[in-house]
């Protein structure tokens, strides 16, 4: 995923007119309203963000649409999964809160697909597994009434996370030499 940040915000609840006016595809029957936080925040200049990828057409007319303004960046529909996958000689690459949505095999090929294509630097932000962060996010889901779908995926994709030392193993397995993971708030294991 993407995040374009100007200076961090405090988590909110997002009245279901609001919900409306950011996503207009959600249904308003019975909404209550959604969770707002931010993942992060940035006031560095010097990272360029230059390709962005992903396999379906809808999500990347929303990634145009929410990163206007910055003309750098262009958006290519692709397979990552596909034998033939080759990132455009970048030098970094950066993985946030995707991973957990492969299985073991696809991320290693991946990961070496993008080593393979030249890139110097790996960057990956992803979920912890463990009982503590899925208990927490079930409670947010109870007093914010988060839609069901919503509660469902975020459970599963706390279930599908990361334990220490799975990130590194997967890297390794993939030819990244002298990785190393670190804990960070918010439940999440940062690799580079």
């Amino acid at each position: 995923g993407l995040s374009l940040f100007r200076s961090p915000k405090l988590p909110r609840k997002l009245t279901p007119d609001e919900v409306a006016e950011i996503e207009p595809a959600v249904t308003r029957d019975n909404l209550a309203g959604a969770p707002l936080y931010y993942d992060c925040s940035t006031d560095d200049a010097r990272l360029t963000l230059e390709t962005a990828l992903d396999a379906n057409p809808a999500v990347l007319d929303f990634a145009r649409e929410r990163s206007r303004g910055f003309d750098e960046i262009e958006y290519e529909r692709a397979d990552v999964l596909a034998p033939t996958f080759s990132p455009r000689g970048a030098d970094l690459v950066t993985f946030n809160l995707c991973l957990h949505h492969f299985e073991e095999a696809e991320i290693v090929h991946l990961l070496s697909a993008c080593r393979r294509a030249g890139a110097e630097m790996l960057l990956v932000n992803d979920l912890q597994r463990h009982w503590l962060p899925w208990l927490l996010f079930y409670l947010v889901c109870v007093v914010c009434l988060v839609p069901s779908v919503a509660r469902r995926d975020g459970l599963l994709s706390v279930r599908k996370g990361f334990r220490r030392g799975e990130l590194e193993r997967l890297a390794g397995r993939a030819g990244w030499q002298a990785v190393e993971s670190r804990w960070r708030w918010a439940f999440r294991y940062q690799l580079t």
